[in-house]
């Protein structure tokens, strides 16, 4: 299966516009994808089943496309049933800043709850926080929150021991539709930008004076993200 690795880790990125002038914000770097952005997409498509270990815990992460949940909260209890088990929480992929936003945001949750300073008992619900920058879960749920329009989603499983991969799936499957596929987490298109600066509240100035030298906005805006849930674990 394949591993996530370590919050500093650089994963592969599917690299879009970049900022050109201070004036430019994520309304201007949408685009059209290339045949090469779309060739390293397939290659995504094509891995196993995200996992790691975090203290104790195994992650595992599926994204899936082509979601029908017409109930997203029977759905989600529907597969916390089915994994009783474990943690299970269901996100919208639209507003994954990739795979690293995931695992930072895991890995924090996992430790603010060990070291009992989470906001939630829950590794699950903790997650949901760190990975939307919330400190209330009704607004992580505003940020993160499947509706019944949601087509691309990201299911993470927090389990004691490594599970099968196609008992899971098949478990996933049987309480929604929806086809497999882990690219729904990067940021692959401009239109992808522009809903995570809107969702994470990443305004044009923001960009412009965040922004490294030779920085895509793909990588710019990913760590600006990040930082956003790095200020929970400060209190900040």
């Amino acid at each position: 299966m394949g591993k996530v690795g370590n919050p500093s880790t650089t994963f592969q990125e599917i690299r879009s516009e970049q900022l050109t002038s201070s004036q430019q914000d994520c309304e201007g770097a949408q685009r059209e994808r290339t045949p090469a952005e779309t060739s390293q997409t397939t290659a995504i498509d094509s891995r196993p089943m995200i996992e790691s270990k975090l203290d104790g815990f195994i992650l595992s992460v599926l994204g899936f496309t082509n979601a029908i949940i017409p109930s997203p909260d029977v759905a989600l209890e529907e597969l916390r049933r089915k994994f009783v088990d474990s943690e299970i929480q269901m996100m919208r992929a639209d507003r994954i800043a990739g795979l690293e936003h995931l695992s930072f945001a895991a890995e924090n949750a996992v430790r603010a709850v060990r070291q009992g300073r989470g906001r939630s008992k829950s590794v699950a619900m903790e997650t949901l926080l760190f990975t939307s920058g919330q400190r209330q879960i009704s607004k992580a749920i505003e940020i993160l929150g499947v509706t019944p329009r949601t087509r691309e989603v990201v299911i993470t499983i927090f389990s004691r021991q490594s599970p099968n991969e196609d008992e899971v799936n098949a478990r996933v499957q049987s309480v929604f539709e929806g086809n497999r596929s882990d690219a729904v987490m990067e940021i692959g298109s401009g239109k992808k930008i522009k809903e995570l600066c809107r969702s994470y509240g990443i305004s044009s100035e923001e960009l412009a004076a965040g922004r490294l030298p030779s920085e895509s906005v793909n990588s710019l805006v990913k760590r600006l993200i990040l930082e956003r849930s790095a200020l929970l674990s400060t209190g900040t």
